[in-house]
């Protein structure tokens, strides 16, 4: 007979619930048995839903998206248009020069799909060349609204900067030639947007 088999279903156990086999090992009741299994197995459960509990609480969280964004250049049939360069960091973009009060070129940064239901903060990639002009970035919802305007002076940076503070529901984001100024650069890379 095993260690831990019971005996006969019909033997008495001793006045302290335990019996012993010819070794001294304890003999173990069914209803002991059943009681051991059950408690291991809901032990188990607990824990394995505990941290299939967490695991779904760290998927549920939203992962944050990181994308890079070239925009659509337009040309709205004045002034002369978009040109394509390369900066100093290798880096190609396109200039094109301010127009005063009258929209002659524009660039538009779209990627509603990721941006449009979020929290995006977003950089502007500013060219080491041909980006001298004052540029306010428009943010737009899907209904054409205006959620706000950024402007960086493209003189004075290169690289990427802040357009603010983060924002909600981006669906374009967009510049224009029609700064106020005329004959300066208007540089347009890149967008990267961090979007959470």
């Amino acid at each position: 007979m095993h260690p831990l088999e019971e005996g006969p279903r019909d033997a008495k156990l001793t006045s302290t619930a335990q019996s012993y086999d010819h070794k001294g090992i304890v003999r173990i009741s069914h209803f002991t048995r059943l009681f051991l299994c059950s408690f291991s197995i809901l032990l188990i459960m607990l824990t394995t839903s505990g941290s299939v509990l967490a695991d779904q609480q760290h998927v549920s969280k939203p992962l944050n998206i990181i994308q890079i964004v070239y925009p659509s250049y337009d040309f709205l049939g004045c002034g002369t248009g978009w040109n394509n360069a390369i900066d100093g960091n290798l880096q190609s973009f396109r200039y094109a020069y301010t127009t005063g009060s009258q929209a002659c070129s524009q660039a538009v940064w779209d990627i509603h799909d990721v941006s449009q239901n979020r929290t995006c903060s977003v950089n502007a990639y500013i060219p080491t060349v041909f980006a001298t002009a004052n540029i306010s970035y428009g943010f737009y919802r899907a209904n054409g609204s205006l959620i706000k305007r950024y402007s960086v002076n493209q003189y004075y940076y290169s690289g990427e900067v802040t357009l603010g503070d983060p924002v909600y529901g981006i669906h374009h984001i967009l510049i224009q030639s029609n700064n106020g100024e005329n004959g300066t650069y208007m540089g347009a890379a890149y967008l990267s947007y961090d979007c959470g």
